[in-house]
């Protein structure tokens, strides 16, 4: 009779302990989906950001590039001005760092969303690694432009702000106060210009990579629903 008592208790414990993990695991399963559908909206918002961006670097480096640079200084400048690192990879990770660090990935039955799980995690990271490395290519391009650009235009030339607003402002405006580079050097333009078309580079990878995030996101809201029984 007292072995039957313990062995009862036991299975009463067992039973209970296998409750709570898998209650434990439902929440942490119905918060990953919240967390992978807030970041498909950012992968959407982030492609098309990046889109844009690639656009006004092309431009930006053709102009550079352009044997009538030197003509079109306004036009650099308001390129110049526009121009900027904004490129984050701010992913919703609490869950799934939760779900690694603690030790709970164990409590997933069901090894292809595990592993689709990893495939995300360092998807994460990759997009991390190539947002840094954006950084640093702009970092180093504006020690260059320091030397190309003088940034009292800004201050002292009131249509930029227009520009900003409405580039095709311009034509309308090109007739006024000249805007003078600080170098008289092709190869220093050129240069600036190499060093954008890397800054393009990381990004084109980012915004491919973005697509691969988003398959993996789609893919894992799939899995999860079907696997927890989740709507």
């Amino acid at each position: 009779m007292l072995f039957l008592a313990v062995f009862c208790g036991f299975l009463a414990e067992y039973q209970l302990e296998h409750k709570i993990e898998k209650d434990r695991i439902g929440k942490y399963m119905k918060d990953m989906i919240v967390d992978l559908l807030n970041d498909t909206a950012y992968i959407n918002e982030r492609f098309v950001y990046t889109g844009e961006t690639i656009k006004v670097l092309d431009s930006f480096k053709h102009n550079l590039y352009s044997d009538s640079a030197f003509d079109n200084t306004p036009v650099l400048y308001i390129q110049y001005s526009n121009y900027s690192r904004l490129l984050t990879a701010n992913f919703n990770d609490q869950t799934i760092t939760q779900l690694r660090s603690a030790g709970n990935l164990r409590l997933i039955d069901n090894e292809e969303i595990v592993a689709k799980l990893s495939d995300y995690w360092v998807g994460i990271n990759e997009l991390k690694t190539i947002a840094e490395r954006v950084e640093q290519r702009y970092d180093a391009s504006q020690e260059m432009a320091y030397h190309i650009f003088n940034r009292r235009y800004f201050y002292t030339h009131g249509f930029l702000d227009s520009l900003q607003k409405d580039f095709r402002l311009f034509d309308s405006i090109k007739h006024l106060a000249p805007m003078l580079l600080m170098t008289k050097e092709k190869n220093d333009l050129i240069a600036f210009a190499n060093i954008i078309d890397r800054v393009k580079g990381s990004i084109v990878r980012f915004r491919q990579r973005l697509l691969i995030q988003k398959r993996f996101a789609t893919s894992l809201i799939t899995l999860i629903k079907k696997e927890y029984h989740l709507e």
